[in-house]
C-alpha cells in the first residue's frame, strides 16, 4: 500500500492550501473541494471552522520529495477563455462535454430561485483561470 502524506500545498493553494493539498491527497480537483468548503462557509459558519481546523492541523511539507507531484489524470477544472462574464459557465461546459448555452440556461433558472447566483459567485472565487 502506498504511504501517502497529507499535508498543505505549497503549489495548490488560494489561503494555506487546505483544499490543494486535500485535493493532491484524495487524487481530486481541488476547486470541487473549495466549492464544499466555499458553500459551507456561505450557509453558516461551520466551514470557516472546518477550514480552520484543517489548515491548523495540516502541516506544510518539510521536504521538496515530501511534495506529491500533482496526478496527470486529474481531469481539472477551469474557467473558459471563452467567457460572457467569469468564465464559470463556459468551463463547466468544457468540464462536462456540455454546450455552454445549456449550462448558461441551467444556471439562469438557478437564478431565479436565488440558488443560481450564489453558486455562479462561488464558483468564480474558487475556479482558477486556465494556465
Amino acid at each position: 500500500m502506498e504511504n501517502k502524506k497529507l499535508y498543505r500545498s505549497e503549489r495548490n493553494k488560494k489561503i494555506f492550501g487546505v483544499c490543494g493539498g486535500l485535493g493532491e491527497y484524495l487524487n481530486v480537483d481541488p476547486v470541487f473541494l473549495r466549492i464544499i468548503f466555499l458553500v459551507a462557509l456561505f450557509t453558516g459558519s461551520l466551514g470557516f471552522w472546518i477550514y480552520l481546523v484543517f489548515a491548523l492541523a495540516m502541516p506544510k511539507p518539510e521536504h521538496s520529495d515530501d511534495i506529491e507531484v500533482q496526478n496527470p489524470d486529474i481531469k481539472r477544472l477551469y474557467k473558459s477563455k471563452n467567457k460572457v462574464f467569469f468564465g464559470v459557465c463556459g468551463g463547466l461546459a468544457e468540464y462536462f462535454g456540455l454546450d455552454t448555452a445549456i449550462v448558461r440556461i441551467i444556471v439562469g433558472l438557478l437564478a431565479i430561485v436565488g440558488f443560481g447566483i450564489i453558486f455562479y459567485i462561488i464558483a468564480a472565487i474558487a475556479m482558477p483561470s486556465q494556465p
